[in-house]
C-alpha cells in the first residue's frame, strides 16, 4: 500500500502532459515502469524569457523503490538548476547536476542517473543537446542520424567524483517534419523474440525509420505493441520511457 500511494507522489511530480503540449504539441511519452514506481523519469521546463523549451528523459540507477529516490532527486536537482540559479543552456543543466547528485549523495554510494536533455527553440528554428550516457535519435525527410551524448553517467562510481566533467553542447538547426527522440535503455535491451535476445540498437533504429511519419499517438501504440510482442512472456527487465517530438 505504501509503494503503491508512492506512485501516486512519483507520478504527481512529472510534467503535466497539457502544460508540455502548449509548447511542444507534437509529442509522446511512453512510461511503462517495471514495478510500481520507477527509476525513469521525464523533465520539463519552458523559460518565457528566452523561450527555449526543454524535455530530457533520465535513467536512475536501478529500478523499483531505489529507482524512485533517485528521480525524486534528480526532479528536484533540474528544477532548481532552471528556476533558481537560471541555468539555460543543456551542457550547463548536466555540469550543475553532476555536482547536485555529489552534493546529495557524498562519497557513500555509487548511484546516478543516464540522462538526455534537449531544449528547444521554435523562434530560432534550433535544437541544444547534451547526454550523459543518452542519445538523441533525429530523423529528418527519412534519414536517421543518432547524436552521442557523453560517455560517462550523472553520478556514478566514486573514483569519477575527482573528474571535472564538462559536457558538449551539440546545436541543430531544425526544419519543419523534423523528429527526434530520446530513450532509457530499458527499451533497447529488452530481451525476447524467437532467441531471447536483446532487442539492440539496431532494430531500435529500425523501428523508428518505419514509424517515423504516421501520426504522435500512432508511433507510441506501435512502440508499446512492438515491444510487448518482443518480450511475450519474458519478465520486463527494466523501466521503459520514450519520447518522441515532432517540429
Amino acid at each position: 500500500d505504501s509503494i503503491t500511494y508512492a506512485r501516486k507522489i512519483q507520478e504527481a511530480m512529472l510534467p503535466e502532459d497539457a502544460r508540455i503540449i502548449q509548447h511542444l504539441p507534437q509529442h509522446f511519452i511512453l512510461a511503462m515502469p517495471r514495478d510500481i514506481v520507477s527509476g525513469d523519469f521525464y523533465w520539463f521546463s519552458h523559460n518565457p524569457q528566452n523561450g527555449i523549451t526543454f524535455i530530457s528523459v533520465a535513467d536512475c540507477t536501478g529500478h523499483g523503490v531505489p529507482g524512485a529516490f533517485m528521480s525524486m532527486l534528480g526532479k528536484s536537482s533540474l528544477d532548481y538548476i532552471v528556476h533558481e540559479i537560471s541555468v539555460n543552456t543543456s551542457d550547463i543543466i548536466l555540469n550543475e547536476l553532476q555536482l547536485a547528485v555529489y552534493r546529495a549523495l557524498g562519497k557513500n554510494a555509487k548511484d546516478g542517473m543516464d540522462i538526455a536533455v534537449c531544449g528547444f527553440d521554435m523562434q530560432n528554428m534550433k535544437a541544444y543537446f547534451s547526454g550523459a550516457q543518452g542519445d538523441l535519435f533525429h530523423i529528418r525527410a527519412g534519414t536517421l542520424q543518432v547524436i552521442k551524448g557523453d560517455k560517462a553517467p550523472i553520478g556514478g562510481d566514486t573514483k569519477h567524483y575527482s573528474e571535472q566533467r564538462k559536457h558538449q553542447l551539440h546545436t541543430i538547426d531544425m526544419q519543419k517534419g523534423d523528429v527526434f527522440y530520446m530513450t532509457s535503455d530499458g527499451y533497447i535491451d529488452q530481451f525476447g523474440g524467437p532467441e531471447n535476445f536483446k532487442y539492440g540498437s539496431k532494430r531500435f533504429r529500425d523501428l523508428l525509420g518505419e514509424v517515423y511519419s504516421l501520426p504522435l499517438e500512432e508511433q507510441k501504440g506501435i512502440l508499446e505493441k512492438r515491444h510487448l510482442d518482443w518480450r511475450k512472456n519474458t519478465k520486463q527487465l527494466d523501466d521503459v520511457l520514450v519520447i518522441g517530438v515532432q517540429i
